[in-house]
């Protein structure tokens, strides 16, 4: 589990212990939402059961340990937490949640959701710059992201050639090789199917 009732949370991680390096941060809070977002795509959409904790699709950012009082304290781990509702007046926050709907919408499409038992999975999770490739005979989907606070190059595995199209933006890449060398900002990610998805 990305969160838990017994993992700290992300968003406070970020904000709190955030790497960085020169102006990029994730600590700063756009930042560290968008870093949100690039870890949701790795989980929602890698194999198995899942589950969010508290608010965790809006940036929950009070530490696991928040005390009533609002300090922190390994003590206060059973206690009671803020509700986040007035987070959704933030337009920031509400962009980490519509990325998990999309997530979510994506993986209970028919597409998606018919073929997965039968998929191939592949990944490379040990490198700043990490993938995960999921492969039916419906449909195959990549996830590449940046974890790296500095822009990083890396030779991404695709499953064939073609027409790659970004879930996250709706624009399309041209794979001429099946390892095709890409260059990454920081913090940096996309979901590519080789088929336009229709939500």
């Amino acid at each position: 589990y990305m969160e838990s009732h017994d993992e700290e949370r992300l968003m406070y991680l970020n904000l709190q212990f955030g790497n960085s390096s020169g102006s990029y941060s994730t600590e700063n809070f756009n930042t560290a939402i968008d870093r949100n977002k690039m870890a949701a795509s790795f989980f929602l959409l890698s194999p198995g059961p899942k589950m969010f904790w508290q608010f965790g699709e809006l940036g929950y950012d009070y530490s696991i340990n928040t005390c009533e009082n609002g300090t922190v304290n390994n003590s206060c781990r059973l206690d009671n937490k803020p509700l986040a509702w007035p987070y959704l007046n933030n337009p920031k926050r509400v962009e980490l949640l519509d990325w998990y709907k999309t997530l979510i919408r994506f993986r209970n499409s028919k597409i998606f959701n018919n073929n997965f038992s039968k998929s191939t999975i592949n990944h490379r999770l040990g490198t700043a710059v990490k993938y995960l490739s999921i492969q039916s005979d419906s449909i195959k989907i990549m996830v590449v992201g940046n974890f790296d606070v500095n822009p990083a190059t890396s030779n991404i595995e695709f499953p064939k050639t073609g027409i790659w199209y970004d879930l996250k933006d709706s624009t399309s890449i041209l794979v001429n090789s099946l390892t095709r060398s890409m260059s990454f900002q920081p913090g940096e990610y996309h979901v590519y199917t080789d088929k336009s998805p229709e939500l």
